[in-house]
């Protein structure tokens, strides 16, 4: 009995000890990061050591793998527009380890905006978007290579705006004619480009789908940018989107007396996105996120399979498959059931 106590004494104390041991180890290895990282920093030297590097995107690079996450490192991906939508876009590219990225949006930071920038602080406050969102990413990691461009996109400018063979465009415009432009313009150079429909007066995570435009719903955004594109002979069906089938849940805000008067004068640009929409902060985040896991997960070779379509319950998918199969033998007049099952509808 006694040696019974004595041997699960020293064996908890051994187990104790190595808890100890691992804890020691992980903080020593903390702390020698840490340290790592303030010596760079009190030299102003960019040049970080591979281990930091590595150990920040660690848990990206074990979630793809080695190769499959070299491919993604590499990769150069442009952001156009850097309000909600696509600052946290830009935010999770970079934190998950895209090299090289390009962000390009004409607009300032605002006091309105700081609800749902990713980034933004008070500080930034009047300066422009693109500048904010790189001085900030840079803080996060710094040896990554981050251009800013304060400019709207123009089909003019588009060789320019979008020169260096892109891997991925993020379209992040809400403003429906350049956001066309951007758009025709990648379909017709074959750049691949993925584009976000509405996020504002939209609520219900839940509803978010990743499809073709050609089935994009509830999105008076979408309706305009199908009939643009149309004017460009771009098909729907060529142009992945992020959207919500919900219905708004606000409408934009009407222009006061003085506004309606002089609407140029209450823009950046004149006449551009005079009236506001509504803005839930966690909807346009929710589109970004969304966005970047897509895009992540197609440069890493990598893509899944979005499921845009409504889940149905096992009761529901039968009594569609009967009702189907009655239809088509009273159509045909046979006694025949159809070569379908339930997981079919």
């Amino acid at each position: 009995m006694a040696s019974n106590q004595y041997w699960h004494i020293a064996s908890t104390s051994t187990l104790c000890a190595a808890i100890l041991a691992l804890g020691y180890m992980a903080f020593s290895k903390e702390e020698g990061n840490k340290k790592k990282i303030s010596d760079k920093i009190e030299s102003n030297n960019d040049s970080y050591p591979e281990s930091i590097q590595d150990e920040l995107h660690s848990r990206v690079k074990t979630f793809f793998g080695d190769t499959e996450f070299s491919k993604l490192n590499n990769s150069f991906v442009i952001v156009v527009g850097l309000g909600g939508v696509g600052s946290h876009a830009a935010n999770m590219l970079v934190r998950s380890g895209v090299q090289n990225i390009r962000l390009i949006d004409f607009d300032q930071v605002t006091l309105s905006s700081l609800n749902r920038h990713a980034v933004a602080t008070m500080e930034d406050v009047g300066i422009s978007k693109a500048e904010a969102m790189k001085k900030r990413l840079l803080k996060v990691v710094p040896w990554c290579n981050i251009t800013a461009i304060t400019e709207m996109f123009r089909a003019v400018d588009a060789d320019r705006l979008l020169e260096g063979n892109p891997d991925y465009v993020l379209d992040c415009i809400d403003d429906v004619n350049t956001k066309a432009e951007l758009i025709a313009y990648c379909v017709n150079k074959n750049i691949k480009v993925f584009t976000s429909m509405g996020a504002g007066a939209k609520a219900d995570p839940t509803k978010l789908r990743i499809a073709t435009l050609v089935n994009c719903i509830h999105d008076p955004l979408a309706s305009k940018i199908k009939w643009k594109l149309k004017k460009h002979n771009i098909s729907p069906d060529d142009v992945m989107c992020i959207f919500s089938i919900e219905n708004p849940k606000a409408n934009l805000l009407p222009l006061d007396e003085e506004q309606r008067q002089n609407p140029q004068d209450y823009g950046v640009v004149d006449y551009l996105r005079l009236r506001v929409i509504p803005v839930l902060g966690t909807s346009p985040s929710i589109f970004g996120q969304a966005m970047t896991s897509y895009v992540l997960c197609q440069l890493a070779g990598k893509p899944y399979e979005p499921d845009s379509g409504e889940r149905m319950s096992k009761s529901l998918r039968h009594k569609l498959r009967q009702m189907l199969n009655n239809s088509e033998q009273r159509r045909f007049n046979t006694r025949a059931e159809l070569d379908i099952d339930d997981d079919d509808m």
